[in-house]
């Protein structure tokens, strides 16, 4: 049963409505232990950064409760969620997905051919894990939705396509992340084979195509 904490006692100072608290007894009483220290709630003399690190904690939690939440009794996406979705966070945290210099550099281009610069509405930079999660999402569904119906895709999307498109998707921008070489498209392709080998360890894409065979991704 959820037990109504003191959160309650501050609904004048933050013209809330009564929230129900359901939690651990133990994390219950850490709370109120808080709230008990400072029933005042001064948040102007309060510190409301949140360090990086329970930031992205914090991502990975909801994340992963969307994931299950949206995908009942899916076991590609389950595994997505535990072997890849807290690396990919961990990895691309802070990196952009144009390289945070890619409107810069088409701006110079124009400038020297004697072009305008170009416009910027709505068109800002984005996060390296936000581009690869708004484009894996909505692909995600529409293949599951196509499996459904009647087309061609359902002789074609078993587990073990899902999951290599997947990941996939999470490579095919695998020069944006912190630790490639720049300029690798430029590289021989045995060099990209050693990219992505490596990539796929590191982001456990190896683990999601197969839980049971680590090393079958090579193939």
């Amino acid at each position: 049963m959820a037990k109504k904490g003191k959160l309650s006692d501050t609904k004048e100072q933050l013209s809330l409505f009564e929230i129900e608290v359901d939690l651990p007894s133990e994390e219950q009483e850490n709370l109120e232990d808080v709230l008990d220290d400072d029933d005042t709630l001064n948040f102007e003399s309060s510190d409301r950064t949140i360090e990086p690190e329970a930031r992205e904690l914090l991502t990975l939690k909801l994340l992963r409760e969307a994931i299950l939440e949206q995908n009942p009794d899916d076991r590609v996406m389950a595994d997505f969620a535990e072997y890849v979705l807290p690396n990919l966070l961990r990895i691309a945290i802070g990196v952009t997905a144009k390289g945070g210099k890619f409107f810069d550099e088409i701006d110079q281009q124009r400038v020297a051919e004697g072009k305008a610069r170009v416009r910027r509405d709505n068109a800002a930079d984005q996060s390296l894990n936000t581009h690869l999660l708004n484009g894996l999402f909505p692909a995600h569904s529409i293949e599951r939705r196509l499996a459904q119906i009647d087309t061609t895709i359902r002789r074609v999307t078993r587990e073990r396509e899902r999951r290599l498109v997947m990941a996939g998707f999470i490579l095919h921008d695998f020069e944006k992340f912190p630790d490639v070489p720049e300029n690798c498209r430029k590289l021989p392709l045995d060099e990209h084979r050693k990219i992505i080998a490596e990539k796929a360890r590191q982001l456990g894409l190896d683990k999601f195509i197969n839980p049971d065979d680590p090393e079958a991704y090579k193939q």
